[in-house]
């Protein structure tokens, strides 16, 4: 997803996956697509990935997740987006999930746009809304 994401113009993408196997193909891939130059891979863990890029004071406008199915890692995952403060308003979070995984309709600031079903797979979209800057006055 991501190298398709490069190769229709976008600036820069990151790779984040556990497996040595997965990145090695990703690299190989990048190589062969001649977008190298406009990628990182990571092989970590999604959280650490995300601590390491906020603290490189990054922001994105899209992520894509495919975590793997059944570990419940997309609420801690998209939490620690948000605590990082690595995602801009207006952001879009595509999050790749089990049917058998329920998602909440906001976390924050992010708030789902859609919901998609292919077979026992679930695409929710989420986008990062501004806070809401509404004054009230009690009498």
């Amino acid at each position: 997803m991501g190298i398709e994401f490069l190769s229709r113009g976008g600036k820069k993408c990151f790779f984040i996956d556990m497996d040595s196997n997965a990145n090695r193909v990703i690299k190989q891939n990048l190589e062969k697509t001649k977008l190298k130059e406009q990628a990182e891979v990571y092989k970590t863990d999604v959280i650490k990935a995300i601590k390491k890029l906020g603290s490189r004071q990054l922001k994105f406008d899209f992520v894509f997740m495919d975590p793997p199915y059944g570990k419940l890692f997309v609420v801690s995952s998209l939490e620690q987006l948000i605590e990082d403060n690595i995602i801009k308003t207006g952001c879009i979070v595509i999050v790749e999930h089990s049917s058998d995984e329920k998602l909440p309709s906001s976390i924050n600031k992010l708030h789902v746009l859609d919901c998609r079903k292919y077979g026992n797979t679930f695409v929710t979209f989420y986008e990062m809304k501004e806070e809401n800057n509404d004054c009230s006055i009690s009498r």
